[in-house]
């Protein structure tokens, strides 16, 4: 009986329209711009599903901001698999366009970009592939996203650290970082 329940689990867990379900949620998640819960179930998806080019083309697509050499190998895995439809095709090769740009090599990237305005599968794909093109043919590099405060002095503050310390403007005077307030997705 216990194996019989299980067998039914099994074939209800592995069923193609729950799996599609999922890779559906982790869609609305990227572009809702949640990166952390997406990346997450994308890579969980991506141990079940090795065969879907849905999650690499989703983790690349997240990665090509951070890491580019990260993004190229997810990219370069969802071209390997298939079937896939001629969105995606063309969302990686801009992708790659992107990532190539970013680490320098100009004519990867270049050829990644006129492939996806080969395709000519969605608006917007082929709009960023004009534009990344157009600046590399400018000889600009993909523009980088800075924070609004990048450059500007510390504004006076007071941390209350997890263990009741008190922290200070003062206490990171000699410091070089990062901070950021407000939400940390």
């Amino acid at each position: 009986m216990h194996g019989r329940l299980l067998s039914l689990l099994l074939l209800l867990l592995t069923s193609p329209a729950l799996a599609q379900d999922e890779m559906q949620a982790i869609y609305k998640l990227f572009a809702a711009g949640r990166v952390k819960e997406c990346r997450i179930r994308a890579e969980a998806y991506l141990k079940d599903h090795p065969d879907d080019p849905g999650p690499p083309h989703v983790l690349g697509r997240l990665w090509v901001r951070q890491d580019a050499r990260k993004a190229e190998a997810y990219l370069k895995k969802c071209l390997e698999l298939s079937p896939r439809p001629a969105w995606m095709t063309a969302w990686t090769h801009v992708a790659l366009g992107e990532a190539y740009a970013k680490m320098g090599k100009k004519p990867e990237a270049v050829a990644h970009l006129k492939k996806a305005l080969a395709l000519n599968a969605t608006r917007n794909a082929t709009t960023q592939a004009r534009q990344l093109l157009a600046r590399l043919e400018k000889g600009k590099a993909p523009p980088r996203r800075r924070p609004s405060g990048a450059g500007k002095p510390l504004p006076d503050f007071t941390l209350r650290g997890i263990h009741g310390e008190v922290y200070t403007r003062e206490d990171f005077k000699a410091c070089t970082g990062v901070f950021k307030f407000g939400p940390s997705w």
